[in-house]
């Protein structure tokens, strides 16, 4: 996404046209979140199965994670904290499309 970024932000007219429309409605993220980002996507693998929609990353998922990389004191709760809001936006944000896509029944 960063190539995308660069050609939106850099390169001739037609390739910032290209870009733009290849980013979407993709969410920018400042540098400074792209490792919370990048623990997110981590932990992702670690959701329990779900028979609808998606589950939300367990707790222990997120405190091994930060035991594994040795996270402590603000930054490991900043991490949980961040962690535990994405994951309640994202899991929100799927179970909006999921409805938004069942088909319409009539009463």
């Amino acid at each position: 996404m960063s190539d995308l970024m660069d050609m939106a932000r850099n390169g001739s007219d037609e390739a910032k046209a290209d870009a733009l429309e290849a980013l979407g409605d993709a969410p920018l993220i400042k540098p400074a979140s792209k490792w919370y980002w990048s623990v997110f996507n981590d932990l992702g693998s670690d959701r329990p199965p779900a028979f609808q929609g998606i589950s939300r990353i367990p707790f222990t998922a997120i405190r091994a994670y930060a035991d594994e990389y040795q996270v402590s004191g603000k930054m490991r709760e900043a991490l949980i904290q961040v962690t535990r809001n994405v994951d309640i936006a994202y899991c929100a944000m799927i179970a909006e499309k999921s409805l938004k896509s069942r088909p319409k029944t009539k009463p």
